[in-house]
């Protein structure tokens, strides 16, 4: 059977889209022997992003499209150019990773959902209310041509009832795996001490990873460990790693009003193969956003047998089941009490690292690749019958 997969999320600068997208190819790439892939993608080949097998092959998009602005290449060439390929190249199933579909496909269309994130304006860096209107506008009409839609997460299968009135029966939950090979225990304490003297971290540490932007509720974060160092509970540095987002100067100038600098540490976005080394050197990870399509990074932190600190709403509970403490993101006090527990005695770290551990191993890509694959075969099946 033959596959069509939209890859060119892998290429854009929205680091958990691009990959999940990344890693679902590649695990197709490995796991996946029977089927034939078509990764449709522009500026890097597969080659070129390490990811080359027998069943994979890499068709870029025209170079006239190639460094154009992402909106208008959906318009120039979603809608219609990619209508035109999909004629050529007749594949048996075409998965889509935007929240778009072309204009015209014959076979049948599986759409990614991760989350509706941009239709709401409290958790959307797309503050125009044009772009958020769009947003709904596509989404919609994607999911009312899907033959399947997979949301990563019940939370988002839920969103997709509520707000867009999605038959449920139409919605697959598919969860997205974590590399194993990536994300594990590291028992070097070298490679500890080596990556705490890169980014300047002194002492224990509690860490937070993921773009600084209002959803991620950083500045609660701030509020809670500063009462923590107030009041001489913990003698932690609180590291926070990612990219500046929407609204990421509150962040700062909480920090300033706080009177942390010397606490709190900014490393930026840090590159890929220095977070396994940050997780592991962290006594507890905290994540207490206010919405999350899944939550890559409290699994990573759990695969990395870090105890996890997240919330209890949207997705994250779905992630760390039992094996993380859930916190209220809205209620300070909350965060604060579950920090001190963490890192203020051993025993719940040790039971809190056995217990995420065996937790993450329920999230693995090959998994995921085999559920896709399956997801492909029935969807082709039904479409024959028809």
């Amino acid at each position: 059977m033959h596959i069509a997969i939209d890859g060119v999320p892998i290429n854009e600068p929205s680091a958990g889209i691009s990959n999940y997208v990344f890693s679902l190819v590649k695990s197709l790439a490995e796991f996946d022997k029977k089927n034939q892939y078509t990764i449709y993608s522009m500026r890097n080949s597969l080659k070129d992003l390490g990811i080359e097998n027998d069943n994979l092959s890499y068709k870029g998009i025209p170079d006239l499209f190639k460094y154009s602005h992402y909106w208008r290449y959906w318009v120039s060439w979603y809608y219609t150019g990619m209508s035109v390929q999909l004629l050529m190249d007749r594949p048996a199933v075409f998965l889509s990773t935007h929240l778009v579909l072309p204009v015209y496909c014959l076979c049948p269309k599986i759409i990614v959902v991760y989350d509706l994130t941009t239709m709401f304006k409290q958790f959307s860096s797309a503050r125009n209310r044009r772009n958020r209107f769009l947003f709904k506008t596509l989404l919609s009409d994607a999911v009312k041509r899907a033959d399947r839609i997979v949301a990563i997460s019940n939370s988002t299968k839920s969103d997709l009832i509520k707000h867009l009135k999605v038959d449920p029966d139409k919605i697959s939950v598919v969860y997205p795996g974590y590399d194993d090979r990536v994300f594990k225990p590291v028992n070097d304490p070298d490679q500890i001490k080596e990556i705490k003297r890169k980014y300047k971290i002194t002492g224990n540490y509690i860490l937070n990873i993921g773009t600084l932007d209002a959803r991620k509720n950083i500045t609660n974060l701030i509020e809670a460990y500063a009462n923590l160092i107030k009041d001489g509970s913990v003698n932690h540095k609180l590291v926070i790693t990612g990219k500046k987002g929407y609204l990421s100067d509150d962040i700062f100038k909480k920090v300033d009003e706080l009177g942390l600098d010397c606490e709190v540490v900014f490393t930026g976005r840090a590159p890929q193969e220095d977070l396994p080394l940050l997780l592991n050197g962290a006594d507890v990870f905290i994540y207490p956003s206010l919405y999350e399509g899944f939550g890559l990074p409290p699994l990573e932190a759990m695969a990395c047998g870090t105890p996890v600190i997240t919330s209890n709403v949207s997705s994250l509970p779905e992630v760390v089941g039992d094996a993380g403490i859930l916190v209220d993101p809205l209620n300070v006090d909350e965060i604060a009490k579950a920090l001190y527990q963490v890192v203020s005695n051993n025993e719940v770290r040790q039971k809190m690292r056995q217990m995420g551990l065996e937790r993450a191993k329920m999230f693995l890509w090959k998994d995921v690749a085999n559920v896709m694959v399956k997801l492909f075969e029935d969807i082709y099946s039904l479409h024959r019958v028809k």
